[in-house]
């Protein structure tokens, strides 16, 4: 749960961006992106910092009939406070949109208690991606709920608002979705159609990309966000999590659900295809069947799958589907022995003995501690200092380097 949002000021003032109290399922945004707040009031100049305030961290874990079997409470940070740095300072410029996104990874964050197994430590991998492009697409997909407010079939685009909620405000916002011939828009029945065939104030879930132009007259955000529709839903959606273990046969297949959903389907549910239908991987790139690798198939390959579930059959008509075809999932941890920057390389001791991990192609690169996020390089990393490196391990003894954790020297990777 967040309290607020501040940037920091090169001056140390707190600007405020978000006051109020919000609750955030983070586990729902592993696929998707969420607008969390706006605003139009910060002064123009440099920052270097974003301060979270956190009232709340709160895990469970689910039985099958969705029930609370087991709960965590991890202890918060000092005063709740976390402070994201990014590896420079960013500005605000007089009419000029800024675009911060906040990558929270909760699998990175939460470790078991090395002491304790009923207990978990919170340490902020969060991960922050500011764009000052005045024209940007957001990478993964938003999902949003609301209600049709215009449809105009002329230009291809509809008005669509939905209502935010804090404890403080209630805010509605409308975005101006874009239609073209790669969206796919179901009625109520899932049956496919088109843009002239929506009504006016029908309740709806559209899944896009949301992109933010500059105003022509004013040079500023619009008020009207701008959305990109892959997916247009006027149905009450299903959504479930499995693995698939098998290629489709004539656009159907078995998914392996995860025990949440087993009260109400059971060990797995048909899945059926349309020619329609839209496959990403979770950074919201768009994939081909031919695109899954029948080797990772063979394993489980991870979906969440979303659609319209036939009440005669029992089967889900899919309309969206996520691949995690992700290659980072392997995590090694180990103190640093040597860097080479001519081979792009490191050497971690661990658990296991030396292993090697190549940076040549590294993402994000963080240095966390119980309050603190800060992007750093390669360069920033001493020899001894602890690391967790996530990405595809190419042998018994190497590992390329996705993303990689770096812990102070006074921290402890669990």
């Amino acid at each position: 749960t967040i309290a607020s949002i501040h940037l920091i000021a090169e001056d140390g003032t707190k600007v405020p961006m978000f006051e109020g109290e919000k609750r955030v399922d983070l586990l729902a945004l592993k696929n998707f992106s969420d607008v969390f707040a706006t605003s139009d009031e910060i002064p123009v100049g440099n920052y270097t910092a974003i301060q979270i305030e956190l009232v709340k961290l709160e895990l469970v874990s689910l039985g099958p009939l969705g029930e609370i079997v087991n709960q965590f409470l991890p202890e918060l940070p000092l005063d709740g406070l976390v402070e994201l740095v990014p590896g420079d300072t960013f500005s605000i410029n007089e009419n000029e949109n800024l675009i911060i996104k906040v990558d929270f990874d909760v699998e990175k964050s939460f470790n078991q208690n090395e002491f304790n197994t009923e207990e978990f430590d919170f340490t902020p991998a969060i991960f922050l991606d500011i764009d000052d492009d005045n024209a940007l697409e957001t990478d993964k997909l938003v999902r949003l709920a609301g209600d049709i407010r215009r449809v105009d079939d002329v230009f291809e685009e509809l008005i669509f608002c939905i209502t935010t909620d804090s404890v403080t405000q209630q805010t509605e916002l409308c975005y101006e979705v874009d239609v073209d011939d790669d969206t796919t828009i179901y009625d109520e029945l899932g049956q496919i159609i088109t843009l002239d065939e929506l009504v006016e104030g029908e309740t709806a879930t559209i899944s896009g990309w949301l992109s933010y132009e500059e105003d022509e007259e004013s040079g500023s955000i619009q008020e009207t966000l701008e959305m990109d529709a892959a997916v247009i839903e006027l149905f009450d959606t299903t959504l479930v999590e499995g693995e698939m273990q098998q290629l489709p046969d004539n656009l159907s297949f078995n998914l392996s659900l995860d025990a949440t959903f087993n009260a109400e389907f059971g060990d797995s549910l048909t899945i059926i295809l349309n020619e329609k239908t839209q496959i990403f991987d979770r950074h919201g790139d768009e994939l081909e069947l031919d695109d899954l690798d029948s080797e990772t198939i063979a394993e489980g390959l991870e979906l969440t799958v979303s659609g319209l579930l036939d009440s005669d059959s029992g089967a889900l008509n899919a309309t969206i589907i996520f691949a995690n075809t992700d290659d980072d999932d392997n995590v090694v941890t180990g103190e640093v022995e040597n860097i080479n920057f001519n081979e792009n390389t490191l050497t971690i001791g661990t658990d296991l003995g030396d292993m090697c991990v190549s940076f040549s192609s590294v993402g994000d690169i963080l240095s966390i501690a119980q309050s603190s996020a800060e992007d750093i390089t390669i360069s920033d990393i001493e020899i001894d200092t602890m690391i967790e490196v996530y990405g595809e391990l190419l042998d018994g003894e190497c590992v390329d380097a996705a993303s990689i954790i770096s812990f102070p020297q006074d921290e402890t990777a669990e």
